[in-house]
């Protein structure tokens, strides 16, 4: 169909949110039935067209279609808020560039040194060029404020991750901690102290690179500008009530924050080691004076005592770290990088997961087997909880079995992105077997060089077991040598480097070679949990369409817990914002005990913000979508999660 002339479209034309040819590519697509002569049925076209975001529409629907555009930047999403402003994900208009748009919030606009904060980050950011640190591109002033566009980190920060995935191997807390530290080093060589160093600002890109953020804090050193700098650091200090977060301050710096400098970052990267390690802060108090207190008179704890695996040499560099004493502490980051790697290279076999990496190792497969422990044995078949064979298994649950937790959380990413909804880990063959024999496991994915066998050891420990013996195996590998790659069917072999798309189709070509375990979605119970009527409809549509016909109805998350306690489901469909139980709560209740422990979970909802998103995750929730995706989209998400 054509472009309608619709006020809404002339508008988005006029702020340039979508420009005239993606409006009709996007209308061209769908038959004129779908527009129903309203803005909201002209959004909802150009949603399912991938045009605008659900909160993008969101807005535009409540008439806040000019807090979008920010300069020559399209808001697309909200990714997160603080005391100074909120950070967007955005995206040029001409450069098509996304990026990080930090914007001030009305309070801030109005206090002289919250602005004063605001505009020291913009000048510090710009006279930084490092590939630690987070990159400054532009800043403005628009309708809404001021802002500050940087570069777009596809990540997380350290605070998130050990929230979602625990404390860190020691490899890979010292291999974080080297990269922050010469990202510091170099922050420091420019004059300058961030005084706010903690997990939350640091984030880690998908290849597992570290990157500083926020500089807002951060005092100018040994330059022209140092004194009249200091003069205003009282003042903002006061205005923002401390210049930094206690948790992680040096004590020198609580008590006088301009008496701060690169040894008071030092001390704050030492503690961001200790919760990477323990997944704490190093001293837990309940009030500001108690931690203050705490980081100048507490004894400093040992990480050995807490993390026995912890080698004595990198409870000493902890120790010398937050040292109470800026003399007894490193004076340089490089000083502290030196004796990091220094401790990393001891490690050998243990080293940080970059090293090991198969794409680099040549190992011999001999040797390696002489090394390793004796991997775990497979239980009894009386004690196997999930006893199914090939057919029966959920053709998109996987299995990634990679001892790196930097190359485990890429392949992850790109293996959701393939369809594998629900994805179980293991860093070693013992685990993966152990996960084999307690979850319904459709596809296994696996690096060459395990700690304790390698993959194809693997692949013939699970063939030998009746239940393993047509299980699809992906194996991923680099290494030159020629491998002794077997005549199977269910088989297949991924050299490195590859791409997502080729990892997506390795994936499908072995789903399909297993005839992809499909299920007969009329066999199938659902859940449907729903406060609304009219989204309750919609999705009993949608799973009736599919073939769907045992669906179970609740309305409000009370009603879906009582009735996930009592029966066993193969799918739930739950909204987020529902009375007496949220969909967050109905998840983590579901999760908790009873039979559905395990059961698929597809969440519907409009909210965007990612904190409360990434709880939902972290509750349960196996798959979001949005509650404008188009009728395909959630009849595609539906047919993932059930394996049909």
């Amino acid at each position: 169909m054509k472009v309608p002339e619709q006020s809404v479209i002339k508008r988005l034309l006029g702020s340039q949110l979508v420009g005239a040819q993606e409006l009709e590519q996007a209308f061209a697509k769908v038959d004129s039935s779908a527009y129903h002569g309203t803005d909201e049925s002209a959004l909802e076209i150009l949603a399912m067209a991938k045009e605008l975001t659900p909160y993008q529409v969101a807005h535009i629907l409540d008439g806040r279609m000019d807090e979008l555009v920010l300069g020559n930047y399209v808001v697309l999403s909200k990714l997160g808020s603080g005391g100074m402003g909120s950070v967007f994900k955005a995206r040029h208009k001409r450069m098509k560039r996304i990026v990080a748009v930090k914007m001030l919030n009305q309070e801030m606009l109005n206090n002289s040194a919250g602005l004063q904060r605001f505009q020291r980050e913009v000048e510090s950011i710009a006279k930084l060029a490092h590939p630690g640190v987070v990159a400054a591109y532009d800043a403005d002033e628009g309708p809404m404020g001021y802002f500050l566009v940087m570069e777009f980190v596809e990540g997380d920060d350290l605070l998130n991750l050990v929230a979602k995935n625990g404390q860190f191997k020691v490899p890979l807390a010292i291999d974080t901690l080297i990269q922050a530290a010469k990202a510091m080093a170099y922050v420091h060589a420019q004059g300058m102290v961030h005084r706010d160093i903690k997990p939350a600002n640091f984030l880690v890109d998908a290849a597992g690179r570290v990157k500083v953020a926020d500089l807002g804090l951060v005092r100018l050193e040994n330059s022209e500008t140092a004194a009249s700098n200091t003069d205003d650091n009282e003042g903002i200090t006061q205005a923002c009530t401390i210049a930094g977060t206690l948790e992680y301050m040096a004590p020198e710096q609580a008590m006088d924050t301009k008496s701060a400098d690169a040894r008071a970052d030092i001390y704050s990267l030492g503690c961001t080691l200790w919760f990477l390690l323990t997944g704490k802060v190093v001293y837990p108090a309940d009030t500001q004076m108690k931690k203050v207190m705490a980081h100048q008179n507490e004894p400093i704890p040992s990480l050995k005592k807490v993390r026995p695996d912890v080698p004595p040499l990198l409870d000493s560099v902890f120790r010398k770290m937050v040292a109470k004493s800026t003399i007894d502490r490193y004076q340089t980051m490089d000083e502290v990088v030196t004796d990091l790697e220094r401790i990393a290279r001891s490690l050998g076999g243990e080293a940080a997961p970059q090293p090991i990496d198969d794409s680099t190792a040549m190992i011999d497969r001999n040797d390696l087997m002489k090394q390793a422990p004796a991997p775990a044995k497979l239980r009894e078949s009386g004690q196997v909880l999930q006893h199914l064979p090939a057919a029966e298994r959920q053709v998109n649950m996987g299995l990634l079995v990679e001892p790196s937790r930097t190359q485990g959380m890429m392949i992850a990413k790109q293996l959701e992105q393939a369809g594998l909804l629900t994805l179980h880990r293991a860093d070693n063959a013992g685990k993966a077997l152990e996960a084999m024999q307690d979850h319904p496991i459709g596809l296994v994915v696996t690096t060459y060089l395990l700690p304790d066998m390698t993959g194809l050891d693997l692949l013939a420990r699970l063939r030998e077991q009746p239940d393993f013996k047509s299980v699809p195996f992906l194996l991923i590998s680099s290494l030159n040598e020629k491998l002794d790659v077997p005549a199977d069917p269910a088989f297949r072999l991924l050299h490195k480097p590859f791409t997502p798309e080729q990892l997506s189709v390795a994936v499908k070509a072995l789903q399909a070679k297993s005839g992809g375990g499909k299920r007969e979605p009329s066999k199938l119970k659902v859940l449907l949990a729903d406060d609304s009527p009219s989204a309750r409809r919609r999705m009993r549509m949608a799973l009736t369409e599919l073939g769907f016909t045992d669906i179970t109805e609740a309305h409000d998350g009370k009603q879906a817990a009582n009735f996930s306690d009592g029966q066993k489901y193969d799918i739930i469909c739950t909204d987020f914002q529902m009375p007496n139980m949220t969909g967050g709560e109905f998840t983590a209740h579901a999760r908790g005990s009873g039979p559905n422990t395990q059961t698929p979970i597809l969440m519907c909802t409009s909210e965007t913000d990612p904190q409360l998103l990434d709880e939902v995750r972290r509750a349960g929730v196996t798959r979001l979508v949005g509650k404008t995706a188009s009728n395909t989209d959630l009849a595609e998400a539906i047919k993932a999660l059930a394996g049909v």
